[in-house]
């Protein structure tokens, strides 16, 4: 009788430490900052359909671009570096409120360049004054359902040094 009140005190125990530790993973902060650190790397690692999955259909920024454009200015971005480091350089901020998210953070753009564009971007992005304000919202009831609907920085000019997405790739004679 002992026995089993000891197992079926310890099979409760488990399962609280499982249910508390599944509380403290999916917590809206720890969730918008592990989808930042994905998206980070999905950059980082030239992985587009990654990317695509952390953008909310109805991402609308400042330049109006939507989501499918953000992909592109990311992959455009990394198609010019060897190998790409973003680093997230001084104290960022999280803020929470009523199922969005907004985390300000400086980027750093490192990484060996493969030309002319890579070096550009490196200063450009490097060189700008203000942080990048990433607007996250949850899409569902789901605690995992954070995605991007706007990035920002006021550094960056209306219209973005001329750029238009996809237009490096183009360049080198690659399909975005």
């Amino acid at each position: 009788m002992k026995v089993r009140l000891v197992i079926a005190g310890g099979i409760l125990i488990l399962i609280l430490a499982i249910l508390i530790g599944q509380i403290i993973y999916w917590l809206p902060g720890r969730t918008v900052l592990r989808h930042q650190a994905a998206f980070e790397r999905a950059i980082e690692t030239y992985h587009g359909e990654k990317l695509r999955k952390l953008i909310a259909d109805d991402y609308q920024d400042s330049r109006d671009y939507s989501a499918d454009d953000v992909v592109e200015v990311a992959l455009d971005m990394r198609s010019q570096f060897l190998a790409l480091a973003l680093k997230e350089a001084g104290a960022a901020e999280l803020d929470i409120e009523s199922g969005v998210a907004s985390y300000q953070v400086e980027l750093e753009v490192g990484g060996s360049v493969l030309g002319a564009g890579g070096s550009m971007i490196k200063q450009r992005i490097n060189g700008l004054k203000g942080p990048f304000v990433f607007q996250w919202e949850k899409q569902s009831l789901w605690p995992g359902s954070w995605q991007v609907i706007a990035i920002e920085n006021e550094s960056i000019p209306a219209d973005v040094w001329n750029y238009e997405p996809g237009s490096l790739r183009r360049m080198m004679g690659e399909r975005p």
